[in-house]
């Protein structure tokens, strides 16, 4: 039977949970914008089924009587804060012809004493596993956060629709897998992909299309050659994207200033600051792998070269 959970961090917040707070509409006074009311609503509801609240920290005496370990709880106290819930909730509809009631008698809270580094390290350990074999490699911590990043965006822009969406199993694997390939820019197969965008953020520069799948060939190539560097040379490689993401950063700021213009003379004034940096000038970094690097920064940023209509 299904077990219902939804998680709440706090970090050294100077209230703590309590059946008001839970309770409380986040948007017009509507009881489906709460934290219990979207932990109730909006799923299968059959026999068995049960909710839980995860808290990383202990609750108000009142939600401390839902707490599973608590042996000691209140029993009389503990119909008291049903019968509150309920009222609180009043106006929140349920699948399956259940109640509020029917809800309330079934709900438990959890405290597992973590905060919200603990919570982000158990869900990338959780997720390499899905871009290992994606990648038929180790990602990157980078890629990771990315990707994790990705799917919870994805997953928060479905919680503000006002339609309750419900994913099966299957569905939000296709999901999970769907932002890993845009995150890590790795297809089903395990191909790194072109990135599209790519093509997409040149064309307001004038490059053709065939000119940028040669752009995308050699920064496919590149970014084999950065996964597989360790060590120096990787931190080579990371000191040369955090300059030439300050140098995206200066060219885009001096092109809404209205000191150069979008397009064309926007993406020279970019090579030609990354032609010119020391490494590259001293021989440290091929120019290739630069053009590259900042190809690849191109394709993950919006609208590097114009903004969007």
């Amino acid at each position: 039977m299904p077990i219902y959970k939804q998680v709440k961090t706090q970090e050294g917040a100077q209230t703590r949970f309590s059946i008001a707070s839970i309770c409380r509409a986040e948007k017009n006074k509507d009881p489906h914008t709460s934290i219990l009311g979207k932990l109730f609503s909006g799923k299968p509801l059959p026999d068995g089924a049960s909710f839980v609240l995860v808290v990383n920290e202990t609750p108000g005496a009142d939600l401390y009587c839902f707490v599973s370990a608590n042996d000691g709880r209140d029993r009389s106290y503990l119909e008291d804060h049903k019968r509150d819930i309920v009222t609180r909730l009043d106006g929140l509809t349920v699948s399956d012809g259940r109640d509020l009631a029917w809800c309330a008698d079934r709900f438990e809270v959890e405290i597992r004493q973590r905060d919200i580094e603990d919570v982000e390290n158990d869900a990338l350990r959780k997720l390499e596993p899905h871009a290992v074999g994606m990648l038929r490699a180790a990602p990157l911590i980078s890629e990771l956060d990315n990707a994790l990043t990705a799917i919870l965006t994805c997953i928060a822009r479905e919680a503000r629709a006002k339609e309750v969406t419900t994913w099966t199993a299957e569905e939000f694997h296709t999901k999970l897998q769907s932002c890993i390939s845009k995150a890590i820019g790795v297809g089903q197969n395990g191909e790194l992909q072109p990135l599209i965008p790519l093509r997409d953020k040149l064309a307001p520069a004038g490059v053709s299309e065939a000119e940028a799948a040669r752009i995308a060939d050699t920064m496919t190539r590149f970014r084999r050659l950065y996964r597989s560097s360790v060590g120096l040379q990787q931190e080579t490689f990371n000191d040369l994207s955090d300059d030439i993401h300050a140098i995206c950063t200066e060219v885009m700021a001096k092109r809404r200033g209205g000191e150069i213009s979008a397009g064309a003379e926007s993406y020279m004034k970019t090579l030609e600051q990354v032609k010119n940096l020391p490494q590259v000038i001293s021989g440290e970094i091929p120019l290739r792998h630069a053009h590259a690097l900042l190809s690849d920064i191109t394709a993950r940023c919006q609208n590097r070269y114009a903004d969007a209509s």
